[in-house]
């Protein structure tokens, strides 16, 4: 199984330095240096078009990574954009909510919870 650190190479020092947990920090500075591969190599019948706007998804860094509008304003993507189709929210999403990893449920209370969530 294939790393993301070994498809696209280490996140830089910047990033790993903006890391304030610093277990998460010293897991990231302690894998090993990866360049990343070239990705025209490792997909050889994939479009220019296609290897860019996949090379432009996977950023370690959010702010380098293209943005939803961008990637669906993608040349690869223009057959399939329909701007009408793909309505847009401004408004800015609630940081996620991770309060469930404070409880130790059972799967069966777990699906439940997931039932009711859908």
């Amino acid at each position: 199984m294939q790393k993301i650190n070994d498809l696209i190479g280490n996140a830089d020092s910047k990033l790993i330095d903006g890391i304030e947990d610093e277990k998460n920090k010293e897991f990231m500075n302690s894998l090993p240096k990866r360049k990343g591969q070239d990705l025209s190599k490792l997909f050889p019948g994939a479009s220019a078009d296609c290897v860019d706007l996949i090379g432009k998804m996977l950023k370690f860094d959010a702010e380098e990574r293209i943005s939803v509008e961008d990637a669906l304003a993608h040349p690869f993507l223009s057959k399939l954009h329909g701007e009408h189709d793909e309505p847009v929210e401004k408004q800015n999403m609630p940081p996620f909510d991770f309060d469930f990893e404070l409880y130790s449920l059972k799967t069966s209370e777990f699906k439940e919870l997931i039932y009711n969530e859908i």
